[in-house]
């Protein structure tokens, strides 16, 4: 063999390097021929593959097939075989034709039935002397000179995939070939058992031969071939200079596969690849320093103070961020502190796209934290999302940008004002489960709602203002940032839409270790609010779960953000999906008291009082529509909405009776008289509703003093007289009436005598 090996190479040495990996027991080599193009070094992206053949010294057939294999790779290389060019050129082979050479020499030639040269010299079944992973054994306790060659070898180079060649039998075994109860008949399949069934099957297709996973069988003879190999290269950047890259190869079959890239110290990455039916693909990763500053500049636009020097903020100072913001970013943000009668309890920092333009089209996102004094951490991070939200838009970060297209954000913090008094006596340790001394603002808005356990000293003035708020801005989301927790709650009425807002954050966010969730920090009224708000005031919160620690030490806090921005992030960008539009009557008129219904979705939506535009936040998929008005046809509708896609869809509905009409109204008579033109016409509020004795006056252009006017009777019609030389003219007309702001419209004169 020795002879035959170096012969070979002596023939082929541009493919070919011959190698000793150690010795046997008794001093003989353990020869491994290399055969590639440019052999002696790894080369990243190119996949290593190993045979090893003779472990058992009287199996001698796999030892002589790859004598016979490598004198076949080498001469159909040279010959111009494009197969064999291909394997070569892109894969490094290595060849151990015996492993036990002192068993070989001691087995006989046409022996079937006998061991003798099955163990090593030291009567040792090298097949059974590796480390076992259900621990030692009395077979491998102590490895023997050929298997802690074969193991450092093994270890020396990234081999992709490995086969051992065994003789007396014709099966091709795979991993596990043994179960953690080491009993015949019971499968231990590994997690990749679909990939190596699929080795298999390569060998098995091909040859007569079964197949079998190792721990249901005894007979076990150890083929496969080489298979279809996923270069993955792997780039660790040490600073801006040098680095040093690493390459890993993996044999997978034809799937959609993660994989994701880590190492100490640095960013892990993760990448959804498509593994081709044929062939391979390649997948670099090029992983960032685990520094804050490092990370902040990736991921969070360098706003350094969401994540260096983090420490727990009194109201006033968050407030004081929250108006900062607005002084930086006049254009997105706008603090409102006092404004309005929910404003002036709750300091509120609205940030959408050209603030102060017109927002009923707009998806309306609140976003609260301390709604619970005792749960702090949630307030830092809605200041940080803050910041990051509004520097990302002015720098034209187009999914940022995109967003507040979309949304009006509201920023609502300090609910609790309880918390002073928990971060006047905070220590900045780990404080993961506080009970508050008074009753948290959650648990009071719950007593007030269902006026049980109500306080009589006191007259729930904060908790009224949090009502009025929510029945005034009529928000399409709430997002709550909680802590004590790494859950996600949300109203159980309408469960299958906010399971997949809910599903958005928990996908996209990194759990953590570092602190074990407390059965004391379970909050079954809190759960309760949450239905109980939904069901009340159409407005479902979804509260986010950040960590398991209500207040983790200051520190800690950066570490918090890092682990939940992505989340946060992405179940925001849910107001970029749904439909909205406007519903109009078949005259054009805004349909003010029409509504909306999702089958299978309990919660209603509503139009808006003034242009009756609807916004439906849904998650991605196919749903029926219920349209219903008074005085008009329920129209039913099939929405398919997309993700990423808000679709616009207008809907006019049709009147019942139209030929009854409620406010069909006879014209006013006129006299036929062909110096006298006419104008007529409705005066109506804005439900469709007549104006009786509203003032209409007619101006012409060129004067401040009407030429005259009239009122609307009982039915809001009105009748003006004006001289047939009017005609062609435009003039101004003015309708007032107490209660209403005056309108006024230019209209030109017909020649129809009356208009």
């Amino acid at each position: 063999m020795e002879a035959f090996l170096q012969k070979l190479h002596e023939e082929y040495p541009d493919i070919t390097r011959l190698t000793s990996i150690g010795q046997s027991v008794e001093g003989r080599e353990l020869y491994v021929l290399e055969v590639t193009r440019d052999p002696g070094r790894h080369i990243p992206g190119k996949p290593e593959f190993k045979y090893v053949a003779n472990m058992h010294g009287n199996e001698v057939v796999g030892r002589e097939m790859l004598l016979l294999l490598a004198k076949y790779l080498c001469q159909q290389y040279t010959s111009g075989d494009e197969r064999i060019q291909k394997m070569l050129n892109t894969t490094r082979i290595h060849l151990l034709p015996s492993m036990n050479p002192d068993g070989y020499e001691r087995s006989r030639e046409r022996d079937f039935g006998s061991i003798i040269g099955r163990a090593n010299a030291h009567d040792v079944d090298l097949n059974r002397n590796f480390p076992d992973q259900f621990g030692p054994t009395q077979d491998n306790s102590l490895p023997e000179v050929e298997t802690a060659a074969v193991m450092k070898w093994s270890q020396s180079i990234p081999f992709v995939l490995s086969a051992n060649l065994h003789g007396g039998a014709l099966v091709a075994n795979y991993p596990y070939d043994g179960n953690p109860r080491m009993s015949s008949g019971k499968e231990f399949l590994t997690p990749d058992n679909a990939v190596f069934v699929h080795l298999a099957h390569v060998y098995s297709n091909v040859m007569t031969v079964s197949v079998s996973e190792g721990a249901a069988a005894t007979v076990n003879l150890t083929v496969s071939r080489r298979s279809r190999a996923l270069s993955v290269g792997k780039s660790q950047r040490h600073d801006g200079n040098s680095g040093v890259t690493l390459t890993h190869c993996w044999v997978l079959i034809f799937a959609l596969v993660m994989i994701s890239s880590k190492r100490m110290r640095y960013e892990s990455i993760t990448e959804q690849v498509t593994v081709p039916v044929n062939g391979s693909v390649s997948v670099n990763f090029t992983l960032m320093v685990d520094d804050p500053q490092h990370w902040s500049s990736a991921y969070d636009f360098r706003v350094l103070e969401n994540i260096v020097n983090t420490k727990y903020h009194s109201g006033v100072e968050t407030y004081a961020a929250l108006a900062e913001l607005e002084n930086r970013f006049p254009d997105v943000a706008e603090f409102k502190a006092g404004d309005a009668l929910s404003t002036a309890v709750f300091h509120t920092l609205k940030l959408t796209d050209q603030v102060g333009s017109p927002e009923e089209t707009k998806f309306r996102i609140a976003m609260i934290s301390n709604l619970y004094a005792s749960q702090g951490l949630g307030q830092e991070l809605l200041v940080n999302f803050a910041r990051h939200i509004s520097t990302a838009y002015t720098i034209g970060e187009p999914i940022h940008q995109k967003l507040l297209k979309n949304t009006v954000l509201h920023f609502i913090p300090n609910i609790d004002p309880l918390y002073k008094n928990i971060l006047k006596h905070y220590d900045n340790t780990d404080k993961c489960e506080i009970e508050a001394l008074e009753e948290e603002f959650g648990d009071s808005v719950y007593s007030y709602l269902t006026k049980n356990n109500l306080n009589p000293l006191s007259n729930y003035t904060r908790e009224k203002s949090f009502i009025h708020l929510l029945e005034n801005e009529k928000y399409d989301l709430m997002i709550e940032l909680s802590s004590g927790t790494e859950d996600v709650a949300y109203p159980d009425l309408s469960r299958q839409i906010y399971e997949q807002f809910a599903k958005k954050y928990q996908d996209n966010r990194s759990p953590s270790d570092r602190y074990e969730c407390s059965e004391k920090n379970d909050h079954i009224r809190h759960g309760n609010l949450i239905d109980l708000v939904c069901e009340r005031y159409n407005t479902p919160i979804v509260s986010l779960g950040l960590s398991c620690c209500k207040m983790p030490s200051p520190d800690v806090i950066g570490w918090v953000w890092r682990d939940n921005l992505r989340g946060i992030m992405k179940l925001v960008e849910v107001a970029n999906t749904g439909v909205k539009g406007y519903i109009k009557n078949e005259d054009g008129l805004p349909m003010r008291e029409a509504s909306l219904a999702v089958t299978g979705v309990a919660r209603q939506y509503r139009v808006t009082p003034n242009r009756a535009h609807y916004r439906a936040l849904l998650p991605a998929g196919d749903y029926r529509v219920i349209v219903r008005c008074h005085g008009y046809h329920d129209q039913q509708l099939t929405w398919r909405v997309i993700e990423g896609i808000v679709k616009q869809k207008d809907i006019v509905l049709r009147r019942l009776n139209a030929e009854h009409l409620p406010l069909a109204v006879d014209e006013l008579p006129l006299d036929d008289d062909p110096n006298i033109i006419y104008i007529t016409g409705l005066a109506l509020d804005y439900s469709s509703k007549p104006l009786v004795g509203a003032r209409v006056s007619l101006y012409p252009l060129t004067s401040l003093k009407p030429l005259l006017s009239n009122g609307s009777d009982v039915t809001g019609r009105f009748l003006l007289a004006l001289p047939v030389t009017y005609t062609g003219k435009e003039v101004m007309l003015s309708v007032a009436a107490d209660g209403y702001i005056t309108s006024t419209r230019h209209v030109m004169v017909s020649d129809d005598r009356w208009r």
